[in-house]
């Protein structure tokens, strides 16, 4: 797996972006958001050790962009072709750029869910927030749509991972409240 920490933000994402679409035709969209509300600093404590939790859905939804490359017009036979794309070496750098950025990645979506999980539970359990059982229904019920994931159209990955976005947000929105129970 390849770590963003690789990929430097400031070089590549433009650079990596203007070759996707230039070199190979594909389309790549702008992040879901430029910005999220900022954590109540009473929730910030609480969550002080669950720093990679919130890098990783902020990194989703902030940073991680929608691809569409050749490969997705044929979903099954798509994921063998981009897998041989990827092991060209002449294709490295883009292809780690593809794997830190895109958002219909498989692994970075399930990074996004268990993250978001993570977060959700440990506020139920601490019971310092009130997480609406709406956000918890939409969030488990997401979890349990992604073991078809690699089914879906391009068009059904695509409304998938937005209703991932705006769960995410909801969950920004709330770890902005001041509502600490007492």
């Amino acid at each position: 797996m390849i770590d963003k920490l690789q990929v430097d933000k400031q070089a590549t994402v433009p650079k990596y972006i203007e070759q996707a679409k230039s070199e190979y035709g594909w389309e790549v969209s702008d992040p879901s958001y430029s910005s999220l509300p900022s954590i109540d600093e009473d929730i910030s404590n609480i969550l002080r050790h669950d720093k990679e939790f919130l890098a990783r859905t902020w990194s989703f939804l902030c940073e991680a962009r929608i691809v569409k490359d050749h490969f997705s017009a044929v979903a099954k036979d798509g994921h063998v072709d981009r897998r041989a794309f990827k092991d060209d070496p002449k294709n490295k750098k883009v292809t780690a750029w593809m794997e830190a950025y895109s958002k219909l990645r498989g692994n970075n979506i399930y990074v996004c869910l268990g993250s978001m999980n993570e977060l959700v539970s440990k506020l139920e359990r601490k019971k310092v927030v009130n997480i609406d059982s709406d956000l918890r229904k939409r969030l488990t019920a997401l979890m349990s749509q992604f073991s078809g994931y690699n089914d879906l159209s391009f068009e059904e990955a695509v409304a998938y991972v937005e209703s991932i976005d705006a769960v995410g947000y909801r969950l920004f929105e709330i770890l902005s409240l001041s509502t600490i129970d007492e």
